[in-house]
């Protein structure tokens, strides 16, 4: 179970009261709050009060602050590391065992990687790792929101994979400025170094 005490239920609550509270639709506000009470086992009643509390709050400061500009939508990789620490707390995909922090780049889904796969680290798949025990702070609560997002999920290879083709592109772009920079020292040993690891990445993204 995710949420084992009533802190850890009452800590994941919070942390989603106001993604719900962004949804223009009260229905679909009222639909959100049933889906967290059912996978918190809490009241829906007190979440819904919550939401609204929310709601009035936002539309208080809203009416006096100008909105500058749209946010930015996430990448297509920047779903994907979502998407797999998500399939982290589900703990349910074998070929999560390929999985390490390092497919992570954005700083706080790395931490909250390292702990899933470490300290939070669930005994056996298909047990799910203990949210409550986390330590409190955002990464705590990222993982917390995530896991009561209830999307369908795609396959733990095809995430994997994606990320690790962008750590692929990302080390070949690397390597590639070491050895057609203008600094480029063609008679030293970091150049001879670079140029082989570059040749053996694009023959591997090749296959």
């Amino acid at each position: 179970m995710l949420f084992r005490s009533p802190e850890g239920r009452a800590r994941a609550v919070r942390a989603v009261i106001p993604l719900i509270a962004k949804s223009p639709d009260d229905l679909a506000r009222r639909e959100y709050a049933r889906l967290v009470a059912r996978r918190t086992g809490m009241e829906m009643d007190p979440i819904l009060r919550a939401v609204a509390e929310q709601v009035s709050g936002a539309g208080r400061s809203g009416s006096s602050e100008k909105r500058t500009a749209k946010p930015s939508r996430p990448s297509g990789t920047d779903l994907a590391e979502r998407d797999l620490l998500r399939l982290l707390v589900r703990n349910e995909d074998p070929d999560l065992d390929r999985v390490t922090a390092d497919l992570f780049l954005h700083p706080g889904r790395r931490q909250a990687a390292e702990w899933l796969l470490g300290p939070g680290a669930a005994a056996q798949r298909g047990t799910q790792p203990d949210l409550a025990s986390m330590p409190a702070g955002e990464m705590a609560d990222q993982l917390r929101r995530l896991a009561l997002v209830n999307d369908p999920l795609p396959p733990a290879d095809d995430v994997v994979a994606r990320l690790e083709r962008r750590g692929l592109d990302l080390r070949i772009a690397e390597l590639r400025r070491v050895v057609e920079g203008p600094d480029a020292d063609t008679e030293s040993e970091t150049y001879s170094i670079a140029f082989k690891e570059l040749q053996a990445l694009q023959v591997e993204k090749r296959r």
